[in-house]
């Protein structure tokens, strides 16, 4: 029974330790994302990254 605590401790201590760097990071992205397409306006490269973006 001592043990079964313990094992339960010890997995809970692990589980906190090791979540505790994902909890502290901050929302990803910070600012905003730019996608650059090389091709002309007004064809198909073009109207699939406005909807993609917008």
């Amino acid at each position: 029974m001592m043990r079964n605590i313990r094992s339960c401790i010890l997995i809970a201590t692990a589980f906190i330790t090791l979540n505790a760097p994902v909890l502290a990071q901050t929302a990803y992205p910070a600012k905003p994302i730019r996608m650059v397409v090389p091709f002309s306006s007004g064809g198909t490269s073009d109207t699939l990254a406005r909807i993609l973006g917008g």
